[in-house]
């Protein structure tokens, strides 16, 4: 049996991404998110909060959709 360490490998990932993510901006494409929210319900309201303060902790540009 193989036991995982979430945050050892959740680092593993952060670390991963945090250096694809310069290299792209070193080409001068720098990714974004854009979120489109459709509606008022409250807990895609709450998901959309989460996923920009995520985009934030990368560097990232987020930009909010609202139909």
């Amino acid at each position: 049996m193989i036991v995982l360490d979430g945050k050892t490998v959740a680092a593993h990932i952060r670390a991963e991404l945090l250096g694809r993510i310069g290299r792209l901006k070193q080409n001068g494409n720098v990714p974004r998110l854009d979120i489109i929210l459709a509606g008022e319900d409250k807990p895609s309201a709450m998901y959309m909060s989460f996923m920009q303060k995520t985009a934030a902790a990368y560097g990232l540009p987020a930009g909010v959709h609202k139909l």
